[in-house]
């Protein structure tokens, strides 16, 4: 199952966060997707914890040459990336499998394998089957995580830093990670996830054509730029229109609708730069 949006408003509304809140979790931590176009879940391998995991099973690394995924010091130069990164993973299970699943960072949400027991699981194989099994399992981990971890309190206050200090780890800084949640979630809330509402995403855009299912739209350029005017036909022009009683907000190749009726919808609309 892929995350929708609705999926994650409705998750977000039983933990008293806000959607977009969630959503710029999602954002950077994977880019929006918690698998690869092969269909593998995505994962990110982190040689510096599978020596303290091999540790763990009194193992001594040092006594191991495998320098590509086996090292005492995180080092950015390790990671292969996408597909590769399973290169890396599969390498390391045939050192030892359990050691290597824990040191992976898993789906939407990047949760390290060796916290499965704060995600709720009694293993490790059961995290990784639950986060192979679709995007709603993943975020499910994830909640348990946040709960179990004590972290809601900090993206119900949108306090970024302290989030991230603590979800991505001392070195949060170094990769900008608190002002990425900050940005991600200011454009959530511009593409109007936030205020998101019963209508169905995709339902007439504003380039299915001049006058398709569209009472009004929004235009980019000329003398009608930052206003609602006639709906457009140019697929290179963002826009929205009221579709269903909503308004469609497009995005790049997304569309976002927001109930007409809601406060500050067509504000939204008409002030978008």
């Amino acid at each position: 199952m892929s995350l929708s949006f609705p999926h994650i408003r409705a998750v977000a509304q039983t933990l008293g966060v806000e959607p977009c809140a969630v959503g710029a979790v999602v954002e950077v931590e994977s880019a929006g997707s918690g698998f690869l176009p092969s269909g593998r879940v995505k994962i990110l391998f982190e040689g510096h914890i599978f020596w303290k995991e091999l540790q763990k099973f009194g193992i001594n690394p040092a006594d191991i040459n495998a320098p590509g995924i086996l090292h005492p010091r995180w080092d950015r130069g390790k990671y292969k990336g996408g597909e590769q990164e399973w290169n890396r993973m599969e390498a390391a299970a045939a050192i030892h499998q359990e050691a290597a699943l824990a040191s992976a960072s898993w789906g939407l949400f990047q949760i390290m394998g060796f916290n499965y027991a704060a995600c709720g699981f009694a293993g490790i194989h059961d995290f990784v089957r639950a986060q192979k099994k679709d995007e709603a399992a993943q975020l499910s981990a994830f909640c348990a995580f946040l709960q179990s971890q004590n972290l809601l309190r900090f993206l119900k206050a949108r306090d970024w830093e302290a989030f991230a200090r603590r979800y991505n780890g001392p070195a949060y800084a170094e990769n900008d990670y608190h002002r990425k949640l900050a940005r991600a979630y200011r454009q959530c809330l511009a593409r109007g996830g936030e205020g998101a509402g019963p209508c169905s995403v995709g339902a007439g855009p504003c380039n299915a054509g001049a006058g398709t299912g569209c009472a009004s739209a929004y235009t980019s350029s000329g003398a009608g730029k930052g206003r609602l005017g006639v709906c457009t036909a140019s697929a290179s022009l963002p826009g929205a229109c009221a579709v269903n009683g909503c308004v469609h907000c497009r995005s790049g190749n997304s569309v976002y609708p927001l109930p007409l009726g809601q406060a500050g919808a067509r504000a939204l609309v008409e002030n978008r730069p």
